[in-house]
């Protein structure tokens, strides 16, 4: 009975001094790690507006760095245009549309951009297959 009480105090003592103690703080903020380089230099998106059929559009940001970007929601189209951007000047941005998703088969010749919107197919019933959209910067 002895020894039970004596390890219930150690141990209440043990964890009464683990609450009061606080965890260390950084004398300066200064010797924190820095993000990473990905994390510090953000990528300029493009705001892309896709007519998905007659009067009904949907809107997705995309990397305007050049890269393949592929979405279901952007999958088949009438019109591609180019709404706003982040990080860069929404008229220094263009964006084409492709029928493969690697980016290699352009569905029509052009770019859409702020001013001019991408016309996908003159057949406005018929939406086209978009596999992907390529945006960058000039």
């Amino acid at each position: 009975m002895k020894t039970t009480s004596i390890l219930i105090n150690a141990i209440s003592l043990f964890a009464a001094i683990s609450i009061a103690i606080p965890a260390p703080i950084p004398a300066s903020l200064d010797n924190l790690p820095a993000a990473p380089l990905e994390e510090r230099q953000a990528v300029p998106t493009a705001r892309v507006q896709l007519e998905i059929e007659s009067d009904t559009f949907v809107q997705e940001d995309v990397p305007a760095n050049g890269s393949v970007f592929r979405n279901n929601r952007l999958s088949r189209g009438l019109v591609l245009g180019v709404a706003g951007a982040t990080g860069v000047a929404a008229n220094r941005v263009s964006c084409r549309a492709f029928s493969d998703t690697a980016g290699k088969k352009e569905i029509v010749s052009g770019s859409a951009t702020i001013n001019k919107d991408l016309i996908l197919t003159r057949n406005r019933a018929q939406p086209v297959s978009i596999g992907s959209i390529v945006c960058k910067t000039a």
